[in-house]
């Protein structure tokens, strides 16, 4: 594969992963949001659930008071001071430490408040929250509502605090005496277990798509690495290829690849010009088909050894050219294996030249042999003459 198209298709795997770590980074956020805001709804009904058990708790407290006016027993006055006395009493400790019970009338007038006396007999109509909200309003009107009760969310500062915090009360409304009563609690807490909640949540799935996300381009790196040794190691392959097929077609000696049956598969060109074809007409021959049929019993003996051996050769015969004529050939061949198949490898090696070379030393050596003879005749001629000479000499002197 292509290095470019490699990295082309990591690139867009990388953007792909990226859009899709961010759609789930925002879907996980949805749901640490959705998950946090079940769980404060939860907590929330429960600090609720309290509030007003706590309110109505205070006014069962006060019902014989109630009772006791409503029946012209005692007087509003008289029945107002005995509330606001037990009322002051009524404290109880919640997760922020001590609380109270807080009384108001429908004017404003502050009745009731333990932990800040001074308030007491003043009118709160227009205390206002941090984001200018009118509080004692709020209460008053949740009060006179229909169910004469309800709940009221502000943001007020605490005693000796420099900041507002937000803050939910639940008032009961007294219309016979013309007043309320009720009791807040702060949401800080609340608030701060929800945004920790999130902030863990999303630091958890943040974690777990970084490793994700890690892995996965630690995984590219390694495919896009591996990619690389095998595009490397493949063009060497390629240039080994290439040369090794340089050599096939521009080697002198033939080469050639046949079933076990005969039929050739794939010869050089070498192969071709030994015996006067073409590459595509030896193709539609057979090994038998150039083979004389005087080396029947010595091509079988080949094929046993191959059989045996794996290989066989060198063995010297004769090849039929196309026009007919003998071609002298020496061949070495074995056994390879390809697509679980059998088939023989064989190279062929033209020894015309070799053949006549030999020829003519014999016809050398021939020749020498005869002139050694004749020499070796002259010599013993010439001994006879000259013994011959040496008698004659004798004889005439």
């Amino acid at each position: 594969m292509d290095i470019d198209r490699v990295e082309r298709i990591i690139k867009k795997a990388k953007i792909k992963i990226f859009f899709i770590g961010l759609t789930l980074s925002l879907i996980f956020t949805g749901l640490s949001t959705f998950i946090s805001y079940q769980y404060m709804q939860s907590t929330m009904q429960l600090r609720l659930n309290h509030l007003k058990q706590t309110v109505e708790l205070a006014k069962n407290s006060i019902a014989p008071f109630l009772n006791k006016y409503n029946s012209g027993k005692a007087e509003k006055k008289e029945t107002l001071n005995n509330i606001r006395d037990l009322l002051r009493t009524m404290t109880y400790i919640d997760h922020e430490g001590d609380n109270y019970i807080f009384m108001s009338s429908y004017d404003g007038i502050m009745m009731v408040q333990p932990f800040e006396p001074e308030k007491e007999l003043s009118n709160m109509l227009d205390l206002k929250d941090f984001y200018g909200n009118y509080i004692i309003r709020d209460l008053i009107k949740a009060a006179q509502s229909e169910k004469h009760s309800g709940f009221v969310s502000y943001f007020y500062k605490k005693p000796n605090k420099d900041s507002a915090e937000e803050k939910i009360s639940y008032v009961i409304g007294i219309p016979e005496l013309e007043c309320y009563i009720g009791t807040g609690q702060y949401l800080t807490d609340l608030r701060e277990k929800q945004h920790f909640f999130i902030v863990k949540f999303l630091i958890l799935i943040l974690l777990i798509l970084s490793l994700i996300i890690y892995f996965v381009f630690t995984s590219m790196s390694v495919v896009k690495r591996q990619n690389i040794i095998i595009h490397e190691e493949f063009k060497i392959q390629e240039d080994t290829e290439k040369k090794y097929r340089e050599l096939f077609e521009q080697s002198p000696i033939g080469f050639a690849l046949c079933r076990m049956d005969g039929n050739l598969i794939t010869v050089n060109p070498a192969y071709a010009r030994i015996i006067g074809y073409t590459i595509d007409e030896v193709l539609q021959l057979s090994y038998w088909d150039i083979t004389p049929n005087k080396y029947e019993s010595n091509e079988n003996i080949q094929l046993q050894k191959l059989e045996e051996n794996g290989s066989y050769g060198p063995f010297e015969k004769e090849y039929i050219h196309k026009d007919g004529h003998l071609v002298p050939v020496r061949l070495n061949g074995k056994i390879v294996i390809r697509d679980g198949k059998q088939y023989i490898w064989f190279s062929v090696e033209d020894i015309t030249t070799l053949k006549k070379t030999e020829m003519e030393k014999d016809i050398l050596e021939q020749k020498l042999r005869q002139s050694s003879k004749m020499e070796a005749v002259g010599t013993l001629a010439g001994g006879i003459a000259h013994d011959f000479n040496n008698i004659l000499f004798s004889i005439m002197g």
